[in-house]
C-alpha cells in the first residue's frame, strides 16, 4: 500500500492508504489526459497517448499473456514509488525515470551545436509520464514538472477535475486559470 496525507476539515493530517490499483489507473488516466491537452497535431497526439500508455502498462499486468511464462510487463510486480525513488536506497532496479529515459531512447538525437541530446517528441513523453506519476501517488512526489496552470488541468478534466485531484495539487476551484500549478 503506498500512502496520501492530506488534510481534513480540522487541519489534521489524515494518513489514507492508496492500492497499487488507485495509484496506477491516476497515473495513466492524468498521463493520457495532460497528453490530451497538448498544443499538438492528432497524429502525433495518437502516437503520444500510444507511447504513455505502452509504458504505463508495464506496471500493471502482472501475468504473461502469451502462456510463456515469461514476463511480458517486466515490472509489474515492482512497486510504483516515486520518478526518482528506488524505496531501498541499493536497489535500483525500482528507478522509473531511468526506464522512462531508456524507454524513450529511440526518440532521442545528439545536437552538434549544443553538445545536448535532445527529443521532442521524448520530451512530451516523460513530461506525461512524469506529472502522472507524480500526482497519482503524492507520498512520493517530486514536483519536477512545470510550465502548466490550472486552466490546464480544468482541460484536461473537461472542468470537472476529481476530488483526489484537487487535493492533491491544493486545489480549492477557485483559483484564477493563469495560477501555475507544480505536477
Amino acid at each position: 500500500m503506498d500512502i496520501l496525507h492530506s488534510k481534513n476539515m480540522t487541519g489534521e493530517i489524515k494518513i489514507a492508504e492508496l492500492d497499487r490499483a488507485t495509484i496506477y489507473h491516476r497515473w495513466l488516466e492524468f498521463s493520457l489526459n495532460l497528453a490530451d491537452i497538448m498544443n499538438i497535431t492528432p497524429g502525433r497526439k495518437a502516437k503520444l497517448q500510444d507511447e504513455i500508455q505502452r509504458f504505463i502498462q508495464q506496471y500493471n499486468c502482472p501475468k504473461d499473456f502469451d502462456g510463456s511464462g515469461e514476463r511480458l510487463f517486466p515490472y509489474a510486480a515492482r512497486p510504483i514509488l516515486g520518478w526518482d525513488f528506488g524505496g531501498n536506497s541499493t536497489d535500483t532496479d525500482h528507478i522509473i525515470c531511468d526506464h522512462a529515459n531508456e524507454y524513450v531512447e529511440e526518440y532521442v538525437v545528439y545536437d552538434k551545436k549544443t553538445g545536448e541530446f535532445r527529443g521532442k517528441f521524448a520530451e512530451q513523453i516523460l513530461t506525461c509520464i512524469r506529472a502522472g506519476l507524480d500526482v497519482a501517488n503524492p507520498e512520493m512526489r517530486s514536483a519536477g514538472v512545470i510550465g502548466f496552470t490550472v486552466e490546464d488541468i480544468r482541460k484536461a478534466y473537461k472542468s470537472q477535475i476529481p476530488q483526489w485531484l484537487n487535493e492533491v495539487l491544493g486545489l480549492k476551484g477557485d483559483e484564477p486559470g493563469d495560477d501555475p500549478v507544480w505536477l
